[in-house]
């Protein structure tokens, strides 16, 4: 019977794996009628004529069926976010002050924590850096004009 964990072959009587020590199950048959026929002999194959890819001199190699574990790759463009971010902070100077200028500078907070934990390119970090700090410069001066405004409406109207 094969192993799960290497797939090495070994003999029925075994428990343990020969090859990495990992306890072996016995699979379950799905056909009650065919049980094995002597300890020596491998296991029954799921229909007649089947011939396995599988060769006991190779270990085990399980399938990569994502890429989601794989780190970005260093040369590349700089993620959307990261351009969004400094996008809206740069219209946030002209146009909307903090009604932009905060989503700016959260998308590039977690832009640059995207890129320090390496889930994303590395080439994007200026650009998010300026999303987060311009942002936040705009959204501070904004508020800051606002309040000096409100403040010389309410002088003007108390002279």
């Amino acid at each position: 019977m094969y192993c799960t964990q290497c797939g090495t072959y070994n003999q029925d009587e075994l428990t343990t794996c020969s090859n990495c020590g990992q306890e072996i199950k016995l699979p379950r048959t799905t056909w009650p009628s065919r049980p094995y026929t002597s300890p020596s002999s491998p296991p029954d194959v799921p229909y007649p004529g089947y011939q396995s890819s599988y060769s006991p001199d190779q270990p085990y190699q399980p399938y990569q069926s994502s890429y989601a574990n794989q780190p970005p790759s260093p040369g590349g463009s700089a993620s959307n976010r990261s351009i969004i971010a400094m996008v809206l902070s740069l219209i946030g100077i002209v146009a909307c002050g903090p009604l932009t200028a905060i989503p700016g500078a959260i998308l590039g907070r977690m832009e640059m924590n995207a890129i320090r934990y390496g889930k994303s390119s590395p080439s994007g970090l200026i650009m998010a850096k300026i999303g987060f700090y311009l942002g936040i410069a705009v959204s501070i001066f904004s508020c800051l004009f606002g309040l000096l405004w409100l403040l010389s409406a309410i002088a003007s109207i108390m002279l």
